[in-house]
């Protein structure tokens, strides 16, 4: 694992700066300094330790089918609904950031630990849940395509989507299939169709260690953004799709 994040880390340098970049950019909407930005961003990359987040999610939905993953999906959840209602609110959408937050509180808190269950994109299969669905398309329409990507309100769709699967490796419609719900689909050397699960979870994990996975849109978000992304893209480039192979070959052998 610790050959997988050197090459990583010395090929995605640049990837890296770009996500800083993009960050940036958007903070300054937010009225942030580049500055500030910079001096929190380089005090946080110092604290984050990806690698033993990977680690830490990679040993758990390493057995997707056992307890503690349904309970880390219900934590990342968590976040991403935590997300979205603070960026309706900041948006001037009260009512809908109200409706979502009380609708998730009441009904879908603990979705994965109670409900937990033993072309080759994600969205061809059926969602987990329809209102967390729902839920994305109302924000994804609310907030627009910038704003949904970049405060990563779109993972709702990916974990609604990929669960099923990757909790269900005979549900895939093949290897291939099942490791682009696990891991994702890089189409190029630092672009994505789109994250996998592993990616998502790791993410909001180094999200979290950063300080940034609450109710808020302080400067910390903008500043933790690049950190968790480069977590997430080492997540789904090197250490997730291997897991999924394993996973997968188990299944059905």
């Amino acid at each position: 694992m610790l050959k997988f994040l050197l090459l990583f880390f010395i090929s995605s340098t640049g990837y890296a700066q770009d996500l800083q970049q993009v960050d940036f950019n958007a903070g300054e909407e937010f009225n942030y300094t580049a500055t500030e930005m910079k001096q929190e961003h380089k005090r946080q990359k110092d604290l984050v330790k990806g690698d033993k987040i990977n680690a830490m999610v990679a040993e758990t939905i390493g057995t997707p089918n056992d307890l503690p993953s349904a309970r880390l999906l219900d934590l990342t959840t968590a976040r991403i609904i935590q997300r979205s209602v603070a960026a309706l609110n900041h948006f001037g959408y009260k009512a809908d950031a109200t409706k979502i937050a009380s609708e998730y509180d009441a009904n879908y808190k603990f979705f994965y630990e109670n409900r937990f269950y033993g072309d080759k994109e994600i969205g061809q299969h059926d969602p987990m849940n329809i209102w967390m669905e729902l839920v994305h398309v109302a924000v994804h329409i609310k907030l627009g395509d910038f704003w949904c990507q970049y405060f990563h309100t779109h993972d709702l769709f990916i974990i609604n989507f990929a669960t099923p699967i990757v909790l269900n490796p005979l549900s895939a419609f093949d290897k291939i299939d099942y490791v682009d719900h696990f891991a994702g689909h890089p189409t190029g050397r630092f672009s994505w169709d789109h994250h996998g699960l592993a990616g998502v979870i790791s993410y909001w994990a180094a999200t979290a260690t950063c300080g940034a996975a609450t109710a808020g849109l302080g400067l910390i978000t903008f500043v933790c953004g690049p950190i968790s992304g480069f977590v997430e893209s080492g997540m789904d480039k090197y250490i997730a799709p291997p897991i999924a192979g394993k996973i997968w070959d188990s299944a059905h052998n």
